[in-house]
């Protein structure tokens, strides 16, 4: 008899390891929340909180770290649940709303990735989609196709040369700050500035880059963004 033909297991896409990893995560959090009675599911699953004007630096300058360490080691696990962690940190969303935002955000950056043109065609339509989703849950005061359009900007300045300087992307994300929290100040520019700074750093090293450096930066960068949306020093 011949024997059977060995069917090699069909490789996961990035799409379904971003929701396993997801779907895994929030089963645990369920799971341990269900102990704390049904009130506690809710609030925690399905409640958006609103715009949160009191983010925590260090995490999630830590949480945005290692979403760029899993970027360049193709780790769409941890990717994606770092860019969960994010989106309930800096929007208050819900585990839910974060997860179904950071699924566009992840494919709007893939997209990216492998264009060289045409973003407003292939990118910015998801972006618009992810960020309105976003203003929805968050409730925000600010227009949602403004806030896709200079994210898709700073993506593109990123990789244009003449463009790609740190004080050029670091204007223009300032400049979502400015959308986003309605208002602009030498904190917000220097809070753009020195994410572009330790986004500049990445890319530089790719993935030897120092990495201890990068999250110090990032938290340096969204403590003073804390200081110039509060005005508290």
């Amino acid at each position: 008899m011949p024997k059977p033909i060995a069917r090699k297991p069909s490789a996961m896409t990035p799409r379904r390891r971003f929701w396993t990893s997801v779907a895994l995560a929030l089963l645990a959090a369920f799971l341990l929340l269900l102990l704390c009675g049904g009130t506690a599911v809710w609030y925690f699953g399905f409640h958006n909180r609103g715009m949160n004007l009191e983010l925590d630096a260090a995490r999630i300058a830590e949480a945005e770290t290692r979403m760029w360490q899993a970027y360049y080691t193709r780790d769409m696990q941890t990717l994606g649940l770092q860019l969960v962690s994010i989106l309930r940190e800096q929007f208050g969303l819900s585990y839910v709303t974060a997860a179904l935002a950071g699924e566009e955000l992840a494919k709007a950056a893939a997209v990216f990735a492998r264009s060289r043109e045409g973003y407003d065609q292939s990118v910015l339509p998801i972006l618009e989609s992810a960020y309105g989703r976003i203003h929805d849950a968050a409730g925000g005061d600010w227009n949602p196709k403004a806030v896709a359009r200079a994210e898709l900007d700073w993506w593109v300045a990123r990789r244009t040369p003449g463009q790609d300087s740190a004080e050029n992307v670091g204007r223009i994300i300032a400049g979502e700050y400015a959308l986003l929290y309605g208002r602009t100040n030498p904190d917000i520019e220097e809070a753009g500035r020195l994410r572009a700074e330790a986004a500049a750093l990445r890319d530089g090293g790719g993935q030897n880059a120092d990495w201890p450096k990068i999250q110090s930066m990032l938290e340096d960068s969204y403590r003073v963004l804390i200081q110039g949306v509060t005005g508290r020093k």
